[in-house]
């Protein structure tokens, strides 16, 4: 499902080049939960930025299915992440004038999808994590847990490959965290669903199939403190 062979990620600062990701190379097969963690600074957010088609200067080689993304313009690469990939973050990052409805259907405003279809769709996913008596709500009238859980169904809604999750727990309590992981196990082993989730928490990476350790840019086996 992804392949990264060889991706070296560098940066201009001054007259210093500063190079983040020091030759990474790692694979993430189909219907795989995978963890990526490391202390701060490490380059493992610019390793999901890379996966996620955010940042596409970078030398090396990049596979999602059988595309081969370096070399790509920016239009579409733009497509693929519309179609292939979904995300959810830490901020939830739900509009707060949009219902939960609305903010689920936003990827299909951009995939030109009708109106009808995307509030039938929206519907359907809010049902399917059971929120869809919250549809009509908007981010303030709900908990940190429920606002993730809309953010989730959002990353869904376009059926991408891939869902992309940045600290999907960290604004969470304990309780609300076990729930949303919980969610994103259920959505893995039913829905076959390939999710990678960049976190802190060893808590929350020794329940994806694998962990993958990065330290100073590099992939490691050896788990660290951070």
């Amino acid at each position: 499902m992804i392949k990264l062979v060889d991706v070296r990620k560098q940066y201009k600062a001054g007259e210093d080049i500063i190079e983040i990701l020091h030759g990474v190379s790692l694979e993430v097969k189909e219907g795989e939960l995978v963890a990526i963690m490391g202390p701060s600074g490490s380059g493992k957010s610019t390793i999901m930025n890379i996966i996620g088609l955010l940042d596409w200067k970078f030398s090396g080689d990049y596979y999602l299915g059988d595309k081969k993304i370096a070399g790509l313009y920016d239009a579409e690469l733009a497509s693929i992440r519309n179609r292939e990939i979904g995300f959810v973050f830490q901020s939830f990052f739900l509009l707060p004038n949009f219902t939960a409805a609305q903010n689920v259907a936003l990827p299909l405003i951009y995939a030109g999808v009708s109106a009808n279809e995307r509030k039938e769709r929206a519907l359907a996913a809010l049902n399917k994590i059971g929120m869809q008596h919250l549809a009509d709500r908007r981010p303030h009238e709900m908990s940190g847990g429920q606002q993730q859980r809309v953010a989730i169904a959002r990353s869904l809604i376009a059926d991408p490959k891939v869902v992309l999750a940045d600290e999907p727990t960290g604004a969470l309590d304990s309780k609300t965290s076990q729930e949303i992981m919980d969610l994103i196990k259920a959505l893995n082993k039913n829905d076959k669903k390939t999710i990678i989730i960049v976190t802190h928490d060893l808590k929350v990476g020794k329940q994806c199939d694998r962990i993958i350790f990065v330290k100073d840019g590099d992939i490691t086996d050896k788990l660290e403190e951070f």
